[in-house]
């Protein structure tokens, strides 16, 4: 099921309009996709489908199939591939699920090669923000709500708090071109932070936090595959749609906690990058 938020009474702000715009398309023909020869592996133990979805992937990812570029429609790709439709559609659809290609119905529609998805590194705390713009995106925010609230319970055993105490809640859809990323759900002391709610919460809330002198030094994250569920509108995914729940707590220098949040991103859109360091033992 898919994660929600907090929802106890408190003071609602109301919500903002999204910041990114729409990037420009031509009006010209989409580029067709060039594909070199297919040799299928006659004795890999590997299903057919399993084997085109690998030769396209690494054609994708390394950059050989470019951004937008459209495939050759179903008949004509099964016939250069010389594999039934039926096979071709499985690689096709896992591809899809990967996010590596996008599909369009209607007659300028077909499989088109999609955008790289955005890494969000998890070894530091860049802001999402700055991720996606790393990522040769156009980042946005859309806040959906934004108001003081009890803590409840998780968000109060996070925060060093008392179930009743009030805490900033702040709902977030993230946006890169103006399509949805992630939902953030993040809860703040509100005794730490008089005025909060009146920032500028479209932008770095890091960067909001910096200016109380509490800027986040560390941050403890879980991550949990969870099901879309009723999230599934706002992220322009099906119900069924596999996503990734991050859980953080992050810390002041001196060990405040300032943070707490349950993230959902698409993994059709983002994937998590980790650098880890070797220790002597």
């Amino acid at each position: 099921m898919g994660e929600t938020g907090e929802q106890d009474g408190g003071r609602d702000r109301t919500s903002r309009t999204a910041t990114a715009r729409s990037p420009a398309h031509g009006s010209g023909a989409p580029e067709q996709a060039e594909l070199p020869p297919f040799e299928p592996e006659r004795e890999s133990a590997s299903a057919l489908h399993a084997q085109i979805e690998e030769w396209l992937s690494e054609l994708i990812e390394s950059g050989r199939l470019k951004t937008d570029a459209r495939l050759p429609n179903e008949r004509a790709l099964a016939q250069q591939l010389q594999i039934s439709r039926m096979t071709l559609r499985q690689a096709l659809q896992t591809l899809e699920s990967r996010g590596l290609i996008r599909r369009a119905p209607g007659r300028h529609g077909g499989a088109f090669i999609a955008a790289p998805p955005i890494a969000v590194d998890l070894t530091g705390l860049p802001g999402l923000a700055l991720q996606i713009q790393q990522s040769d995106h156009r980042p946005g925010s859309l806040v959906r709500t934004a108001r003081t609230q009890p803590a409840g319970h998780r968000a109060a055993a996070a925060l060093g708090l008392n179930a009743d105490d009030q805490v900033c809640f702040v709902d977030r859809i993230r946006l890169a071109d103006e399509q949805p990323v992630a939902i953030e759900r993040s809860s703040f002391p509100a005794a730490l932070l008089p005025g909060f709610l009146e920032q500028d919460l479209e932008g770095s809330l890091y960067k909001v936090l910096s200016g109380y002198g509490l800027a986040p030094a560390t941050a403890e994250e879980q991550l949990v595959p969870v099901l879309a569920g009723s999230d599934a509108d706002a992220l322009g995914v099906s119900a069924s749609r596999p996503l990734l729940l991050r859980i953080r707590v992050a810390r002041a220098k001196d060990g405040t906690p300032v943070e707490y949040s349950r993230d959902l991103f698409r993994t059709d859109r983002a994937r998590v990058v980790v650098t880890s360091r070797l220790t002597e033992a």
